[in-house]
């Protein structure tokens, strides 16, 4: 279980101090002198906690940063996003200006979303529904079949092993159980007990993208498979978003479910989402009832975890 987006495979090596120091000083200088030009994004939710963006025109510069980047300064946390590329700051004015909308909102939500994962550990966000995990099932599967030739069957194997993978994110190897995910894998799959029993008789636990690739390998005991590596599979993928460092969230999200539920929400209520690898899937099941659930539980998680208005996140 990957507690912060900086942990995932695909960031490793990553280096924020830098970061994490320019952003300190802001903070010493905004308790010392009150010139903050940070907007405010949660406060008061969660104690000694606050989610800040950092707009363009202000006084620090530290590098872009991709991730939400965690800062301690008065025995507070700070969780700060980089929002320089769609909100800018007016000295004159002394107001923040919302440049992209569509793209601060995106940074706003996975912002809340890591928040509560980080905080509250991983239930908030499992308990949104199998509609994220069908999504992500079916969106894995279909790019491996389609690159590798697998038949009906076996893309169906990639499936309930994907679903079984994303839910193993949630939890730690000593906790994985298979009997209490029978009924989700098979709600988000649509598959029958005993295939999902079969496919996954020889699989204990699946920490990460690595092991999902491995897994699927030894279980479906292909040549087909045999160039299913990890650069492979990232480069496969990394088309299945749009905008700023799409492969690197992509990436990111294969084994980060708040940045994950972020993609799928926005796929559903974001018209220039839709066309994307990942909205297409996601737009197949709207219908379903997994989808209104998902739908109605993020935008209650988000109403409860924020203090400004999302839905409504204008220039």
């Amino acid at each position: 279980m990957f507690l912060s987006a900086r942990d995932t495979t695909i960031n490793k090596g990553i280096k924020e101090n830098s970061t994490i120091e320019s952003l300190r000083e802001h903070l010493i200088r905004t308790s010392a002198y009150g010139e903050s030009q940070f907007i405010t994004i949660q406060e008061g939710v969660i104690d000694n906690f606050t989610i800040l963006g950092l707009g363009d025109g202000t006084f620090i510069t530290p590098k872009p940063f991709v991730h939400p980047v965690i800062v301690e300064h008065e025995n507070h946390r700070y969780m700060i996003i980089d929002v320089r590329t769609c909100a800018r700051y007016n000295k004159q004015e002394q107001i923040v200006k919302i440049t992209n909308p569509s793209l601060f909102r995106r940074e706003i939500i996975r912002a809340v979303l890591e928040s509560v994962w980080v905080n509250d550990g991983s239930n908030d966000i499992l308990h949104l529904g199998a509609f994220q995990i069908q999504v992500f099932a079916k969106w894995v599967s279909e790019v491996i079949t389609r690159r590798y030739g697998l038949d009906a069957e076996q893309q169906l194997q990639v499936q309930v092993i994907s679903a079984f993978y994303y839910i193993c994110l949630f939890t730690d190897s000593e906790n994985v159980d298979l009997r209490r995910f029978i009924a989700i894998i098979t709600r988000a799959t649509k598959t029958n007990t005993t295939f999902i029993l079969d496919t996954l008789r020889d699989v204990d636990y699946i920490p990460n993208v690595e092991g999902l690739l491995a897994t699927i390998r030894e279980q479906l005991v292909t040549e087909r498979l045999d160039g299913l590596e990890l650069d492979v599979f990232i480069t496969m993928l990394a088309g299945s978003w749009f905008g700023p460092n799409h492969g690197i969230l992509v990436g990111t999200a294969l084994e980060y479910p708040p940045l994950w539920c972020t993609l799928v929400y926005l796929s559903l209520t974001e018209s220039v989402n839709r066309a994307t690898g990942i909205g297409k899937v996601a737009l197949r099941f709207e219908r379903d009832p997994t989808s209104r659930e998902f739908l109605g539980a993020l935008n209650l998680l988000l109403m409860n975890n924020t203090t400004i208005d999302i839905k409504n996140s204008r220039g």
